[in-house]
């Protein structure tokens, strides 16, 4: 959904559409994402869940508050200037979130221990230093990002990475959690999104068919990556399509 989730009247519009197509659970999870990630809103959602004993569901809004910031502020941009003002927003938008990212030292955009065992998670792992702030400006010319993604899926014992690479579609496995944020030297991988509930037999099933098709000898760097991969896996796993500014 990216900024639009987070803008009033926009998002009511989106969700009004996806009652419309018959997408309740859509309209649903867009005003849950609203809630969250609008600015006013969200502080007001906070106060309520730290005021009510939730400091969970607090931190949790707040994280994906901040996590978000910088699409709202681009996808505003963009509205305001009118036509043509969508690039100009996104490239704002997408700037200013990579700065969170870097100011922040890479915060999770939503918390891990709100997901627990069988959580899907979305991870980005910046390429090199000052990586996120460039992606702003790639993400929003040509719809891509200098990092690295994979798809981590929690179990009770371990953690299992999923990721594309020269050497075809890979399985990595670790019991301990900051492992899955490594990757090429790099340990400031981050969480984009999640995902709760996701059986092991299923993912099992998905990537077992996905590995025939991903192949290393048809990695491309721009057409046919790591990024290109995981959204594919999020998309049979969960229904889900993911942009790159999401």
């Amino acid at each position: 959904m990216g900024g639009a989730a987070s803008v009033p009247v926009v998002s009511q519009t989106v969700s009004l559409a996806q009652v419309i197509g018959g997408d309740v659970e859509g309209a649903r999870r867009t005003q849950e994402e609203f809630s969250r990630r609008c600015p006013i809103v969200s502080q007001v959602r906070s106060a309520v869940e730290a005021a009510t004993g939730d400091l969970a569901g607090a931190e949790a809004t707040q994280r994906e508050f901040v996590g978000h910031l910088g699409e709202t502020v681009g996808t505003t941009v963009g509205l305001v200037l009118g036509p043509g003002g969508a690039f100009i927003g996104g490239a704002i938008g997408g700037a200013a979130q990579g700065a969170i990212q870097e100011a922040t030292g890479h915060i999770d955009q939503v918390m891990k221990s709100a997901y627990g065992n069988y959580a899907l998670y979305l991870m980005s792992i910046p390429l090199r230093p000052g990586a996120s702030l460039a992606s702003g400006a790639t993400a929003a010319i040509a719809n891509r990002r200098v990092e690295h993604f994979r798809v981590v899926h929690e179990l009770p014992t371990k953690y299992v990475a999923y990721e594309y690479g020269g050497g075809g579609a890979e399985a990595l496995t670790s019991t301990q959690f900051s492992t899955m944020r490594k990757y090429n030297g790099n340990d400031k991988g981050y969480i984009v999104r999640a995902w709760r509930g996701i059986s092991e037999e299923r993912v099992n099933s998905v990537f077992d068919t996905l590995k025939k098709e991903w192949r290393g000898q048809d990695y491309d760097v721009f057409n046919h990556n790591c990024q290109h991969f995981c959204r594919r896996m999020i998309r049979e796993l969960t229904g889900d399509v993911i942009r790159y500014r999401d």
